[in-house]
């Protein structure tokens, strides 16, 4: 049979099967495109794009600089000491929408996974030990058992296919779905936001229940508190919050679950609450959702195993540091924004309403004349 793929180093081509074999000392550079079947085995480095009509197999601690899509399915391996790195976006699209067949894009084995770009597919299951950084987008049902970190929104179904989203033990930037949703233990929304159209925002703790009528219902809202925390080293994913061990933060509740006028949207959000924290929060999410997609992968040593200089086996978590430094680094700042904001708008609310007002002696905020307290540093007034 007439071989349709060049042979060269730690490459293997199969006509039989149409598939090909990246062995573990392969590094290249050139795309591999155009089989049925494509399998990177353990430690393989690619810095261009994989395509297949059916599957692409990624082995544990793989590097890919490039997109991934195949036409069916694509399955990630963690690597349990270097982590599989992939730059580019995953994707498992039909060839023709008259296929009734599903993709699947889905990460499996013990270790770790650092994916800096979107997942699509039909289905998409990401589990512990991933980090992506960007939008994890399912035509049907997405699922997400952590520990995990998505910096991206979380997107399940479509208009005209009712979708489900699953959400445990993990960190999502914010969440929507077409049809149901189901948040259990341990889940942090950045922005806290999750939507759903034509269905219900369900708590699953073992047994689901409507999130409004779950008494016990609570999702950690990544704010000020989080962010200053000296009690773990990683706050976008804090391990004592999702085994249990801290209730000090910031959360969405039963009470912040509510239906839209109409019926046909069900919201969780804290942004009907009248809270100085909320604005400060807002700010922190913007900027954790912009920092982390202008990071850029520049340069990834094949042979070194080094990301930007950084070896593959910490980019992971030097890559989280350096988001939370950065947050650090301005929290000052914000919580100046913040606080004329406020003063802002209780000034002209007090004009809007003719209210006699004075500023306070202390922090300068605008209170009403006859306010014993200040509303924002709660230092006496009037004498």
């Amino acid at each position: 049979m007439l071989r349709r793929y060049p042979q060269v180093e730690a490459l293997r081509y199969d006509p039989t099967s149409d598939s090909v074999t990246l062995l573990g000392g392969y590094k290249g550079v050139a795309p591999v495109v155009g089989v049925r079947k494509v399998i990177l085995e353990a430690g393989a480095a690619s810095l261009n794009d994989v395509q297949s009509f059916e599957r692409i197999d990624v082995g544990p601690g793989c590097i890919v600089k490039g997109n991934l899509a195949s036409c069916f399915e694509i399955a990630i391996e963690k690597g349990p000491e270097d982590p599989t790195l992939i730059v580019g976006d995953v994707t498992a699209l039909k060839l023709s929408e008259e296929s009734s067949a599903e993709t699947l894009v889905h990460t499996i084995g013990e270790g770790r996974a650092f994916i800096k770009g979107n997942f699509v597919a039909s289905r998409i299951k990401i589990t512990s030990g991933v980090i992506v950084v960007g939008d994890v987008v399912a035509f049907k049902k997405a699922e997400i058992e952590g520990p995990a970190l998505v910096l991206g929104r979380v997107i399940a179904g479509t208009e005209s296919v009712e979708g489900e989203l699953r959400i445990r033990n993990a960190t999502v930037f914010q969440a929507y779905a077409s049809g149901s949703m189901y948040i259990g233990e341990g889940v942090t929304l950045l922005s806290p936001i999750a939507l759903v159209k034509g269905g219900e925002v369900y708590w699953d703790s073992g047994r689901a229940v409507a999130f409004s009528h779950a008494g016990e219902a609570a999702v950690r809202v990544f704010g000020l508190p989080c962010l200053l925390c000296s009690e773990t080293q990683n706050p976008l994913l804090c391990s004592k919050q999702v085994s249990g061990g801290c209730k000090r933060y910031e959360a969405l509740k039963s009470y912040d679950c509510v239906k839209s006028p109409d019926g046909d949207y069900t919201v969780l959000s804290w942004y009907w609450r009248a809270s100085p924290s909320m604005i400060l929060q807002n700010l922190i999410a913007k900027r954790i959702f912009r920092t982390s997609r202008l990071k850029l992968v520049e340069r990834v040593d094949m042979t070194g195993r080094t990301v930007d200089g950084v070896p593959l086996r910490d980019y992971p978590e030097t890559f989280l540091n350096s988001l939370i430094e950065d947050l650090r680094s301005v929290t000052g700042e914000y919580s100046e924004a913040a606080k004329k904001i406020i003063f802002e708008v209780f000034e002209e609310y007090m004009k809007a309403r003719m209210v006699e007002y004075r500023r306070c002696s202390v922090c300068g905020a605008p209170n009403p004349a006859t306010a014993k307290v200040c509303f924002y540093c709660c230092s006496r007034q009037g004498g």
